[in-house]
């Protein structure tokens, strides 16, 4: 059972606060909690209260919504009344590592944080508010009293990577100094927050079964039911348990630490000093128990607001077009039975990644004609920095229209085809993927990303099949499918962009085509796949992609390779930007049935492409790997 530090003295309030057990001192979680996951992309896109990929702040609006603790602790953080209470700082301006462009990581002190700051911002808007919030933990949290990374899943497995704990609000904040990391022995201000359990919630999951027991019954006896959430209004800055007033400021304030009463107003020249100049000795302080007490007021959660994440939206009485493309359905997917968080990562359904649950749905057959009605997308003015020539041409499936931009230093030829007289071809290869990746005969899919920067597995934003050759840029080996056993729609994709790309492309190119490999992209409604070059090894010379169902952006600008190093300003500025403000060399839109194709090798290692749907679509991209 974990110590409660607020009834200790202070040498034992020192010990839990600073001189916290290591994970393998401590024991494994008496119970199962109820909400947890293994990435941080699981936790992101199933609870609605934390969607922060980077940072421990999630907030909205200027509202913080849920708050993640972790190993990158302040001084004086602390775990207090079984984690009714804990204490811990704004996100934000700590020692760390910074990472440059070049790649390379610098060390960075810390620095003060300042009530502007974003997170410290909202943080405080929520407990002026009142409003209550969601804390977090992962496995790395060092006051939790029990080890996660070694506690007995249902699953059997051993390992809790991000935890729920439950709701709770803001009863105290204030400012306070603390030793920087550098070796100068100066001090930077730090923001805290104390958070206190909610009531409204059921007693905290971790306690030991008779603790939980216990406290249930004397909650159900005392505690009434309210429809909303009640919460006291216009706190003060600090506790209202006021001790002292500072003589310089006015400002009144509690003892918050058992070494001496100091002013708290950051604003005065008395802030952190004990009598007229010294300051308390910052790396020994401790709290004062009755600081650390919990209100006699808590928020109180009503029937209106709820931790666990529902199902995802489904047909009633109140929604009339629900398809199940809709960016609602990209969400997570909570499972009741071990409590896992998972990511929607197969197409036909959610799954969950431990016990292996399934939820299901039946996705309507979606028509092209039909989304461009829901979706009215505006014409993309093509942005052009090249020739440009459109050329119409009579074929076997009738009229097309090639518009075809030439590359700068003959790197080579984007080709965009249109057919003019029907899409009905393009209808039917729609349909028929729609058709076989709910019966699973298609297995749409998201597939780990090999580079990023998050805890855990960061899947695709997008699902997606590959079928013949092996593409390593998605999935490699585990996602091909040989053409033996390649779904129906996947093959007739294939033979559609053969014959375009035999048409549009130079003549003695055109005419010995063989595509072998073909990759399949699904992409629900604010999904999409960012900038990349299909730089494979062993890549032919020309990629053929085909467009179904919603319009889309297709957009390409200068690899980073590609950019030329020299003593410009011009250029070394440019080479200097966030890939985000790269300029574009070329864009233009996409409709349902087009075909897009690059030919010329050096394409690929001069250029790097995007797409972004403007709804539900689906993309074949054919390509020569050999």
């Amino acid at each position: 059972m974990p110590v409660d530090a607020s009834k200790t003295s202070k040498r034992a309030s020192r010990v839990s606060i600073l001189e916290h057990k290591t994970p393998s001192d401590r024991p494994p979680l008496p119970t199962h909690p109820p909400l947890w996951a293994e990435s941080r992309q699981d936790v992101c896109e199933t609870l609605p209260w934390f969607r922060s990929y980077q940072g421990g702040v999630y907030h909205s609006n200027r509202i913080a919504k849920g708050y993640l603790l972790s190993k990158h602790g302040s001084a004086r953080d602390g775990w207090f009344h079984n984690g009714r209470l804990i204490i811990s700082h704004g996100g934000g301006k700590g020692a760390n590592l910074a990472r440059l462009a070049s790649g390379k990581y610098v060390s960075k002190t810390a620095t003060d944080q300042l009530e502007s700051d974003w997170s410290v911002r909202a943080l405080l808007n929520t407990f002026h508010e009142q409003l209550p919030m969601v804390l977090l933990i992962d496995d790395r949290y060092p006051h939790f009293p029990y080890d996660l990374e070694n506690s007995r899943r249902m699953d059997g497995r051993n390992g809790y990577t991000y935890v729920v704990l439950g709701f709770y609000f803001i009863k105290d904040a204030w400012v306070e100094l603390e030793p920087s990391d550098g070796k100068d022995g100066t001090a930077v201000m730090r923001y805290k927050f104390a958070f206190q359990w909610c009531d409204g919630q059921a007693c905290p999951w971790w306690l030991p079964k008779e603790i939980r027991e216990e406290k249930s019954r004397k909650r159900t006896s005392t505690f009434i039911l309210h429809n909303k959430t009640r919460r006291k209004k216009n706190p003060t800055t600090i506790s209202q348990t006021l001790s002292k007033t500072c003589s310089e400021c006015k400002c009144a304030a509690p003892q918050v630490y058992s070494h001496a009463w100091v002013c708290l107003n950051k604003a005065c020249s008395m802030f952190f000093k004990v009598g007229t100049t010294t300051a308390p000795p910052l790396s020994a302080l401790t709290y004062n128990p009755a600081f650390l007490a919990l209100s006699k007021e808590p928020v109180v959660l009503g029937t209106d607001i709820s931790l666990e994440p529902g199902p995802p939206v489904l047909k009633n009485d109140t929604i009339d077009l629900v398809f199940g493309t809709e960016a609602a359905f990209t969400r997570g997917w909570h499972c009741t039975k071990c409590g896992r968080m998972s990511s929607r990562s197969v197409w036909r359904c959610w799954t969950c990644a431990s016990c292996g649950s399934e939820f299901k749905m039946e996705m309507e057959i979606q028509r092209a004609e039909d989304l461009s009605q829901r979706q009215r997308v505006k014409k993309v003015k093509p942005v052009v920095i090249m020739d440009t020539q459109n050329k119409q041409m009579e074929t076997n499936n009738g009229l097309i229209n090639r518009q075809t931009f030439n590359l700068p230093n003959d790197a080579g030829k984007i080709h965009r085809v249109s057919y003019l007289d029907s899409t009905k071809r393009a209808d039917r290869i729609f349909k028929r993927y729609q058709t076989e990746a709910q019966d699973g005969s298609l297995d749409f899919k998201r597939w780990p990303l090999r580079a990023h920067r998050c805890r855990g597995q960061l899947l695709t934003n997008y699902f997606s099949q590959n079928c013949g050759e092996p593409y390593h840029y998605v999935g490699g080996t585990d996602n091909t499918v040989s053409w033996e056993k390649a779904p129906k729609a996947v093959k007739q994709a294939r033979e559609y962009l053969t014959e375009t790309a035999q048409i549009a492309c130079a003549k003695g190119l055109g005419a010995n085509l063989e595509f072998n490999e073909v990759l399949s992209a699904a992409y629900m409604e604010d999904q999409s796949m960012a900038f990349h070059s299909d730089a494979e090894t062993g890549l032919g010379p020309v990629v053929a992609g085909l467009s179904l169902g919603s319009s889309a952006r297709m957009t390409f600008r200068l690899r980073r390779s590609a950019l030329k190093l020299s003593e410009t300003s011009g250029v070394c500025k440019f080479r200097q930007r966030s890939q985000s403000s790269w300029p574009r060399v070329l864009s233009f839109a996409i409709s349902h049935g087009d075909v897009c194709m690059m030919e010329g090798a050096g394409i690929q290692e001069a250029y790097e492409h995007t797409v972004q749907p403007q709804g539900f679509r689906i993309a074949a991209t054919a390509r020569c790997i050999n």
